[in-house]
């Protein structure tokens, strides 16, 4: 079970009630894995006692997008996971009312951890996060702001699972789900799709993909689909005619070939893969000195972006945290070179670096660069294959991502002409650079062959 452990600041509730910032991080057999937050650009004023609470001012979000712009994102981020918070019955609300402005429909399993919390720590004088905290020994920075109480909750849930694994099964409060096929389609295509990961099609009259998706289970995300009842998925449902579907024996390649295949038939009803566009990197460079710099760039500018991001303030976002975890200098990230003595060092009891003086600084700099770029940039990934019978192999060259194949179990492959003969060449783009630097970020042992 992922569980996607969200925190949301808001406006309040006399004016709208509208997203101010958005924070996630995703739990993965009990480990935090990845996250995702953004600052969002509300369509009223935050009244001034909201500011003060939170901290959260006009300014700040000026140039920080909708939540209409990252909403693709943030949904293609949490779909197919369990929906966590701190009083779930407002996050998921306030949450649920976003999306239906922006046209997507949102339903997910949801779990509370003020209710799990009361089961499994049932003497705690009160519930409220920071007390909860305060007394469990939970850090918990930057209260009020959706990062920090984002983290805090998620590292609640893990304590939470450590002393009751069996309570998440046993609280959780799914969706309910009736199945309706299409007019149009046999439930026999329905029937005969497997319970397998891969990719599946929706067909209209002429055969043509109106849909395509990706899954872990096919034929359980269909069902999903087929359960939903918005008018947007009526509309959808009353175009598909046949089902497809491609099974690529792994999650990687299903969202890597998913991510092909929208490129390939443009489908009427895809959007986000269509439309979400990761539009800046953070990029490596040295100076004259030879001295490590970390700097903001448009992505259509960058050769060979380290990671990317769909606005500047997500860009600034990360590297802040970087900076904070490595101890890196400001002065040698986002451009800032003119900064005076920078909060970081002198937390850190550093001395900022100079052009003559930044070779510790250079190790700590690349530490940080490997913690989210964990391998070099030639290798071939190693993933389940479609069958018992094969192996399937990502092959990424100077982080170009190249193609993939299916192999034969027992066949020996150490170098990327073993693999020409089933070779499948693909196109490197932003979402693939995404999906794959997202994947080794996630993954705790990815199998990897190193190449030359």
């Amino acid at each position: 079970m992922v569980l996607s452990i969200i925190d949301i600041e808001t406006t309040g509730g006399s004016n709208g009630n509208f997203v101010t910032e958005f924070a996630c991080f995703q739990l993965i057999n009990g480990e935090i894995r990845d996250n995702f937050s953004s600052l969002v650009k509300p369509p009223v004023a935050i009244p001034p006692f909201i500011q003060k609470l939170t901290g959260i001012t006009h300014e700040m979000v000026q140039d920080a997008p909708t939540f209409e712009e990252i909403a693709p994102q943030i949904f293609d981020f949490i779909k197919g996971t369990t929906f966590v918070a701190h009083n779930v019955a407002f996050d998921y609300g306030v949450l649920k009312s976003a999306f239906a402005r922006a046209n997507i429909t949102f339903n997910q399993d949801r779990l509370c951890s003020i209710q799990l919390a009361r089961k499994v720590f049932p003497k705690e004088r009160s519930y409220s996060l920071g007390k909860l905290c305060r007394s469990l020994k939970i850090p918990l920075e930057n209260r009020h702001r959706a990062y920090g109480d984002a983290l805090a909750t998620a590292k609640l849930m893990k304590k939470i699972i450590e002393n009751d694994s069996g309570i998440l099964e046993k609280n959780l409060k799914p969706i309910k789900k009736h199945v309706s096929i299409p007019s149009h389609l046999d439930p026999k295509e329905f029937e005969d799709l497997p319970n397998q990961p891969g990719i599946y099609y929706f067909l209209n009259e002429q055969f043509k993909p109106v849909y395509i998706g990706k899954a872990k289970n096919i034929k359980n995300r269909v069902r999903q689909h087929f359960s939903e009842n918005s008018a947007k998925k009526a509309e959808l449902k009353r175009n598909i005619y046949h089902l497809d579907h491609q099974l690529t024996g792994n999650e990687l390649l299903a969202e890597l070939i998913e991510s092909a295949e929208i490129k390939k038939y443009w489908p009427t009803y895809n959007k986000i893969q269509k439309y979400t566009s990761y539009a800046y990197c953070i990029f490596q460079y040295c100076n004259q000195s030879g001295a490590i710099r970390l700097g903001i760039e448009k992505n259509s500018v960058i050769k060979n972006p380290l990671i990317s991001f769909s606005n500047v303030a997500e860009c600034y976002r990360f590297l802040h945290s970087l900076s904070k975890e490595f101890g890196l200098c400001q002065k040698f990230i986002s451009g800032k070179s003119n900064a005076g003595d920078c909060v970081v060092c002198k937390d850190n009891g550093y001395v900022c670096p100079t052009s003559k003086n930044f070779e510790d600084h250079n190790k700590r700099m690349l530490l940080a660069i490997s913690s989210f770029l964990p391998h070099n940039g030639n290798f071939l990934i190693t993933e389940s294959g479609k069958t018992t019978e094969e192996v399937a192999f990502i092959w990424v060259k100077n982080w170009i991502y190249m193609g993939y194949a299916f192999v034969p179990k027992g066949l020996s492959i150490t170098k990327v002409e073993d693999l020409e003969a089933h070779l499948h060449l693909q196109s490197n783009n932003n979402d693939v650079q995404r999906i794959l630097k997202k994947y080794l970020r996630r993954k705790a042992f990815p199998k990897l062959i190193s190449l030359k």
